[in-house]
């Protein structure tokens, strides 16, 4: 990679140098970007052999993606072009694991992170699906996230805790 040779350049000690016309580039510079660029061509062909193994999933991807894309209304490819953009912070995915179960990697609050996203989506989702059935329109209201929370325990999607769990039988003053 050459230089223009009117470019000046900091050296470590502060000073300034030229670059290219009068100065030679440092033979410890050029040393660094090329093994730079030969690493960064080792990254490419990793990252190329890597695209060619996977050939098959990303045509089938990429069926799916158009699929929805058709059959898709305006509104929902705008919620799922704000939900693509989206993500959860991981500092806070780590702290909430940290709080919750003592320790946390970076991989696990990423996937925490992942999780809380497609919840977020299951749950907006079936709020609108909800308001659209009953002939609401408009930013989606509390109760109706509430219900979409309740509809989505109740098919299984979100499992329910044993301290929510309704007793099968109730036992109230039956005696010993």
């Amino acid at each position: 990679v050459k230089l223009s040779s009117t470019m000046s350049k900091r050296s470590r000690a502060g000073e300034r140098r030229v670059v290219g016309g009068e100065d030679p580039v440092d033979e410890e510079d050029e040393d660094r970007r090329a093994q730079e660029d030969a690493e960064d061509d080792v990254m490419q062909e990793e990252m190329d052999r890597r695209e060619r193994e996977r050939g098959g999933n990303d045509s089938l991807l990429l069926e799916r993606y158009n699929a929805f894309i058709r059959c898709a209304t305006p509104e929902q490819l705008q919620r799922f072009d704000h939900y693509k953009r989206s993500k959860f912070p991981r500092v806070a995915m780590n702290r909430l694991m940290k709080e919750t179960v003592g320790h946390s990697s970076q991989k696990s609050a990423i996937v925490l992170a992942s999780l809380a996203k497609m919840f977020v989506g299951e749950m907006v989702e079936t709020a609108r699906e909800q308001m659209t059935s009953v002939g609401e329109s408009g930013p989606i209201q509390p109760h109706r996230l509430r219900q979409a929370y309740r509809t989505l325990q109740n098919s299984g999607v979100v499992p329910v805790s044993a301290r929510h769990q309704r007793a099968m039988f109730w036992r109230g003053e039956a005696g010993p």
